[in-house]
């Protein structure tokens, strides 16, 4: 709004007048239309943002749970994929695992098995899932005691894979660099 009267003195200025009412309606007018279309399209952004995030985890715990499913009920007339599509599934989990958290992915997954629990399951697939839970929560377990040793924030399996590449001491360091050079003086002498 203080652009608009800003306006309208550097109007009177450059003009020699004063601004009418009208005039300084219609530069409020624009100035408050503009205003509002900046914050309607950043509200607009956000929710398709919020929304593709959405649609992401109700895919992969759709997947996930197809894996369960699968990991379950190993009876073969139920089993209608094929290799590749399982292998596809396998790969669209891991890329959404790779840019969230683990923490993230552990709710996700509990929500699943939970979804799954209320089914009518056989007694072996009832099992199963039991066994599949408890293996999850013994990794969440794992991930806590490492995060209460780390005391960082929660990463991403992305992170940490890499984190885990990297050499912590000097003797690692050390032994990177030998290998590195023994690698590249071998690569000359093949030439």
């Amino acid at each position: 709004m203080n652009s608009v009267k800003a306006q309208a003195q550097e109007h009177d200025e450059v003009e020699g007048s004063t601004i009418t009412d009208e005039q300084y309606k219609s530069l409020l007018k624009e100035e408050v239309l503009s205003d509002l279309t900046k914050a309607s399209k950043k509200k607009s952004k956000d929710f398709d943002e919020e929304l593709k995030n959405i649609n992401e985890e109700t895919n992969y715990k759709e997947l996930y749970k197809q894996n369960v499913l699968a990991h379950i009920t190993k009876d073969p007339s139920q089993n209608r994929e094929t290799e590749e599509e399982r292998e596809k599934r396998l790969i669209e989990m891991k890329k959404f695992e790779e840019k969230h958290s683990f923490e993230h992915i552990y709710q996700l997954k509990k929500e699943v098995l939970n979804e799954l629990k209320s089914l009518d399951l056989p007694e072996n697939a009832k099992e199963k899932l039991l066994d599949l839970e408890k293996a999850l929560d013994a990794e969440k377990k794992e991930y806590d005691k490492s995060q209460e040793k780390d005391k960082g924030e929660p990463k991403t399996r992305m992170e940490k894979n890499h984190e885990k590449d990297e050499p912590k001491s000097r003797t690692e360091k050390r032994q990177l660099k030998h290998r590195m050079k023994s690698k590249f003086r071998h690569h000359d002498y093949e030439r």
